[in-house]
Order: C-alpha cells, then structure tokens, then sequence
C-alpha cells in the first residue's frame, strides 16, 4: 500500500515512514512510480534523507537513569545532536534516621550527606552495607548541611573512583571522608574540643607523632577566583575572594563542582584562604 500525501507550500515538506517488521538484517530501496510532470511550475523531487531500524530490546541497564524522547527528523540531526539535550531534574535518594531507619523510596533531596551513603551504597558505587557507614555521625552532618542550606547540586557524568565521588560531595558542606576502624565517615572542618593527654617515650610508639610545620610562601597567593555552576544556566561562574587586608593581585584559581549558590561559592572562597593563612601546623 502506497500512501497518498497532498501539499501545496513552496517549503520542502519531510515525511516519514514506519513498518513493523520480522527481527533480522534489511536492505531497503525506493523507487519513483509516475512520470515527472514537464511543466517547470511544478516541483516533483523526491529525495530520501536516511533509513534506521530499532530493535525492540527488553534489556536491563542496571540502576541508572534512562532518559527516552522523540525528536523532529529534520538535516540538523544527527549521532551528535541527537545526543545533546538539556534536561531539569530532581535527585531522589533514600535518606536514614535514627529511628526508622532507611526510606522505603527515593526522597527528592540535595542534602550531601545522602549523596555520600549512595555513592557507597548503590550498585554503581562501592556496593557496601549499612553497617559499613557511620550513619549517627553521617545522619548529624545531613541537620547541619540542612540548616546551613549547603547543598551538591552535580551531575556525575565522568568515571571517577568512589573515593574521590565521596571527597566531591563532602566537600561541599566542609567536611572530608575518612576510615574509621571498620567505618567509612566523614569529619567536618569546625571547632571542636579535644581530649588531652601527656605523651612521652614511655606510653607512645616511635614514629607515630609528626608535626609539620607550613611555613609562609615568598609570593603567596593573596586571593582566590572560584568556579562554581550558576544554578539558572547551568554553565561555570568566576566569583573572586579576597580577605580584608589584602590586594588579591596574585590570584589562586579552584573549581567547586556541586556548588550552584553564589554567595556559598564565596563563603568557600574566603574560608580557603582563612585556613591557609592561620591553619599552619598539622599534628599527625
């Protein structure tokens, strides 16, 4: 069956044909059917752009996030800008407390703390139990990153070890992962109050207390330019950060992948160059 199509535009007009058929390798050909009109007040050409086939295939990508649209066919697409679409999503991640415990579902989320349990926890992460993770610390970190608003707004769309993933997300909110014993948690960059204790040669092991000292840079940098991802474009924005006191013309520049809130980026900025100028010793 042949179908009939009638147009009256001057604009070249696509068309496109489907048929269903038999799974199986095909060779397709066209072929015109009437005589072209001699008349040069008549356009009578036929030109076929491109054949593709699908396969319906049932297969199981894992848990991952597929995406499935449907595109106008006109000569801008092809495999490059088929592929290059924007989307807005909303991260759903299952979030802990201390007395329920797990969600049942994904929750709408952009707390780090969550974040940093899938990345462990999912089959496309570490793949690690619950019991693997200090979930009363990691839970503590998620009230404080909500009441501060430090969200991980980010796309990981590049391999990267778990480990790094983990360091990213933390990062955001001021903290770092680290192991604890047989737990994986994370330790956020504030005052605390330590314990004290007298070492000496007697109750100590050789080698295993080091202090180092940083001592000040001839030319140090007197500022900071940070990246950070404008949350309305979704494209890098510089803010620079200088503290008071200084001129900021030798410039240091770093990228906060996660961060998508100007003022944060600025914050980040100022507390960088605050813990390089008075964070000078470090006792391991």
């Amino acid at each position: 069956v042949y179908p009939t199509i009638t147009r009256s535009d001057n604009t070249p007009q696509r068309v496109t044909f489907n048929q269903a058929v038999p799974l199986g390798r095909y060779e397709v050909r066209g072929r015109r059917i009437t005589d072209k009109p001699d008349s040069i007040k008549i356009s009578s050409q036929a030109r076929w752009e491109s054949v593709k086939g699908y396969a319906k295939l049932h297969n199981n990508f894992g848990e991952v996030t597929l995406v499935e649209m449907v595109a106008l066919a006109t000569n801008n697409l092809n495999d490059n800008t088929s592929k290059a679409f924007n989307l807005k999503v909303t991260r759903k991640l299952r979030t802990w407390d201390p007395v329920d415990g797990w969600s049942a579902t994904g929750v709408a989320t952009r707390n780090p703390a969550w974040a940093f349990c899938d990345v462990f926890r999912s089959e496309y992460g570490a793949k690690l139990s619950t019991s693997f993770l200090d979930m009363q610390a990691i839970y503590d970190l998620s009230q404080i990153f909500e009441a501060k608003n430090q969200w991980f707004d980010w796309v990981f769309d590049q391999p990267m070890t778990v480990w790094e993933a983990a360091k990213m997300i933390m990062r955001v909110g001021r903290c770092v992962p680290i192991p604890q014993g047989s737990l994986i948690t994370a330790v956020r960059d504030k005052a605390q109050t330590l314990p004290s204790a007298v070492f000496n040669q007697h109750n100590i092991v050789k080698g295993t207390l080091t202090e180092k000292l940083r001592l000040f840079e001839f030319q140090p940098f007197d500022g900071i330019v940070v990246e950070y991802t404008d949350n309305d474009t979704w494209k890098p924005r510089e803010v620079t950060c200088v503290l008071p006191g200084r001129d900021g013309l030798n410039l240091d520049r770093i990228k906060f992948p996660g961060c998508t809130n100007r003022n944060k980026a600025y914050q980040e900025g100022l507390y960088i160059l605050a813990r390089r100028e008075y964070q000078r010793t470090t006792v391991t």
